[in-house]
């Protein structure tokens, strides 16, 4: 019960203070081609990884504490359990967009879609990138056209 409640204290507030936060989108032409290049192939090999049915081990250069500590080989497993029985195998992802908070912090979000066997490119990858360039978060989510 502390769980559940505990979810339904702490979504409310991040919906919130996400919805405060405007985005705006980073014309590709000035999209950092190295941090691109990075974030796409770190995300394909998390994923990878996981089709392969093992784990990505997130190393201290690639993510901050919290994505190594919280991307465990348990929750990469279960995750990708749930993704490939609604939306079959991965296959690939392709960028997207990338957007950055007009204020604030200093967090990158890039967005792929996901291209899985029974869903097309439905799904949205979204690796959020620090300040300091390593993996903050690790999300997917249906794809809509906006955040």
């Amino acid at each position: 019960m502390k769980q559940l409640l505990f979810l339904f204290v702490l979504c409310p507030l991040l919906g919130l203070s996400q919805e405060a936060i405007q985005y705006r989108r980073i014309p590709d032409a000035q999209v950092d081609q190295q941090r691109l290049a990075f974030v796409t192939s770190l995300s394909d090999r998390i994923l990878t990884a996981q089709q392969g049915g093992g784990y990505y081990r997130l190393s201290e250069q690639e993510a901050d504490v919290a994505m190594r500590n919280g991307l465990s080989e348990s929750v990469q497993k279960m995750a990708y359990e749930q993704i490939s029985s609604a939306f079959g195998q991965y296959q690939g992802l392709v960028f997207e967009q990338l957007l950055v908070p007009d204020k604030g912090t200093a967090y990158e979000i890039y967005r792929f879609r996901g291209q899985f066997g029974n869903n097309g490119s439905g799904i949205e990858i979204r690796s959020v990138l620090n300040p300091e360039g390593k993996l903050a978060g690790f999300y997917f989510k249906p794809w809509k056209g906006r955040l």
